[in-house]
């Protein structure tokens, strides 16, 4: 996903996100406020605190990273367990996009917060709800977004072999080259 974040049309790509999370993110988080586990809601707790806290753009896309992704986890089902790598490039575009947004990381907060309370107190059905609204709200805010001509891209070259154990996860041990604006690279590595 990391290589289609940073095509030209980076637009259509945040809002096939948003129609991923729309479907997903929700049904997971009801799962999550019936499965999850103590040390499960400690660890989404702490990345909400930590959005709360965030100063900088990286902290707090990388808290609002690991709360979505935390509650992926606590969903209990194996296939979303496995899919949060895939699902972890996709987010970290999302979110530094709206985070730029002005007012965004206010604006948000108490929705992030509405989820936690709904997956602590046990209750799926505003779980559900919590998250749906949370989803929405990002899609607006994607909606907002002005138009933008093509954005940066990247070109990752290599052997079939190289890039098949980079796209793996397998990076330290692949031969790839990675080339384009550092903004745009920073993505691919980081995801």
């Amino acid at each position: 996903l990391a290589w289609y974040a940073t095509s030209p049309d980076r637009e259509v790509f945040l809002k096939t996100v948003q129609e991923f999370r729309h479907i997903i993110e929700p049904e997971a988080t009801a799962f999550a406020a019936m499965r999850r586990t103590g040390e499960q809601m400690a660890e989404i707790s702490q990345a909400c605190r930590e959005m709360g806290e965030a100063t900088t753009l990286q902290e707090r896309t990388r808290a609002d990273t690991r709360f979505h992704l935390a509650i992926l986890r606590a969903s209990g089902n194996d296939l979303l367990e496995q899919m949060t790598r895939v699902v972890y490039t996709a987010l970290v575009v999302s979110f530094r996009t709206t985070s730029r947004l002005p007012g965004s990381a206010r604006r948000s907060l108490p929705k992030h917060r509405a989820v936690l309370r709904a997956i602590t107190a046990r209750k799926p059905v505003q779980a559900h709800a919590a998250m749906r609204s949370l989803v929405a709200n990002t899609a607006r805010e994607i909606g907002e977004l002005p138009a933008r001509g093509p954005g940066p891209s990247v070109r990752l070259t290599g052997g079939p072999q190289e890039l098949t154990l980079y796209l793996s996860g397998r990076r330290s041990a692949a031969r790839v080259d990675i080339t384009g604006p550092e903004e745009a690279r920073a993505i691919i590595e980081s995801a």
